[in-house]
């Protein structure tokens, strides 16, 4: 599977000049790429990011997000990655100067926890002990491929669990699995299903659990987890099933209406005692554990939550994955690079690298988004509609 900016062409750029010169070319670039970024987002705010996508626009507008990190420092080699910028990007709703500043904080983040060494530094060693007072873990994926993470309440030793960890411990535990994920889980996956994979399926059973069980220790471990999670790994939650819903919870979807994102929120069922058909339509029954109405037990693993069952333990997938290798420009040669490619138009000279399978139709639309910095939003969004209409007939 080609990553959309693997394919991008390479382009020289002589370093010529004074130090002067170059950083009025760099800020004079920054100032234009920030315009069309602008003027991209004003024509199409009122279009859904699965339209962009279906025009092959959302690529072009990723790799200008790139050149704009490049040029403000802001893209380690690490995380020079098309779908990272992409959920980033989606977390924002394509708001370049509000995805920049998340991106940033990320970046600042990682260095302050430690997140980019946390899986060599952190040793977890009272894992299975925390596993026994509060059963947790990923097994098996979904029929899209994607990992599942189960959770059970109703078994959690809270008393028993602070005697064996800490909040902080804890906390700093499911940070290292967000690492896991993406670092192993994910590009596994990814090779197993043969299609891209950064989302994860949750399932959290709630059975006996109500607003009176849950005690402060309960409130900050959610709150720092999910802060954590929201604000450095966005847009990788799935669909997540909670389930043994009781009458006292039943309103939690209301809630989720309430605060969320309508397309987040509709991510989320919270349901009765009666889930193992819904659970059923998204997850294989050899994949779904007896005590969720599958058919595995892991019986030669401890158990289900024991086993971390999935294609990231395929020896296979792993000396595929392992074979990967990243090559990378040098910050000061693709900073010169984006400097020559873009100088004159950062979005035009971006759109240049569309593909052309689409033929007459991808043209106009081309053609079109020239006028968006004369402010021709009518023409866009008819064309668009337009495009759609055939594409879907």
């Amino acid at each position: 599977m080609e990553d959309p900016l693997q394919s991008r062409d390479s382009v020289t750029f002589s370093s010529s000049g004074s130090d002067e010169n170059r950083k009025e070319r760099r800020s004079d670039f920054k100032k234009k790429l920030l315009n069309a970024f602008s003027k991209f987002k004003h024509s199409f705010k009122k279009k859904r990011v699965d339209e962009l996508q279906a025009v092959n626009v959302v690529p072009a507008v990723v790799d200008a997000f790139r050149k704009l990190l490049i040029m403000d420092e802001l893209l380690p080699q690490k995380h020079d990655d098309y779908h990272m910028m992409l959920r980033f990007l989606k977390a924002r709703k394509f708001d370049i100067g509000k995805a920049k500043h998340m991106w940033a904080d990320m970046l600042e983040w990682r260095k302050e926890f430690g997140a980019d060494t946390i899986m060599e530094d952190f040793e977890f060693n009272e894992l299975n002990e925390v596993i026994k007072y509060n059963p947790h873990g990923y097994h098996g994926v979904d029929k899209e491929g994607r990992p599942v993470f189960i959770e059970r309440f109703e078994k959690l030793d809270r008393n028993k669990l602070m005697q064996v960890t800490t909040i902080d411990r804890y906390v700093k535990y499911h940070a290292q699995r967000c690492e896991e994920m993406h670092a192993i889980k994910f590009p596994a996956c990814t090779i197993a299903s043969k299609r891209h994979i950064d989302s994860s399926i949750t399932i959290l059973d709630l059975q006996g659990i109500g607003f009176c069980n849950l005690e402060e220790a309960d409130r900050e471990i959610m709150k720092r987890f999910l802060k954590i999670l929201i604000d450095n790994y966005p847009q990788t939650g799935g669909q997540s099933f909670i389930i043994n819903v009781g009458l006292e919870l039943r309103s939690l979807r209301s809630i989720c209406e309430y605060f969320m994102d309508p397309k987040v929120a509709s991510k989320v069922h919270v349901i009765g005692d009666r889930y193992q058909r819904k659970l059923l339509k998204v997850i294989d029954a050899s994949e779904l554990p007896t005590f969720l109405g599958g058919t595995c037990t892991c019986a030669n693993q401890g158990g289900c939550l024991r086993s971390d069952k999935g294609p990231w333990n395929n020896p296979e997938i792993l000396k595929v994955k392992g074979s990967d290798t990243l090559t990378a420009e040098s910050s000061s040669e693709a900073e010169d690079n984006v400097i020559a490619v873009c100088e004159e138009d950062p979005m035009a000279s971006a759109l240049e690298k569309l593909p052309s399978e689409q033929g007459k139709l991808l043209t106009e639309l081309k053609m079109d988004m020239d006028h968006i910095k004369e402010g021709l939003s009518e023409q866009i969004n008819e064309l668009l509609s337009e495009f759609k209409k055939k594409t879907l007939s």
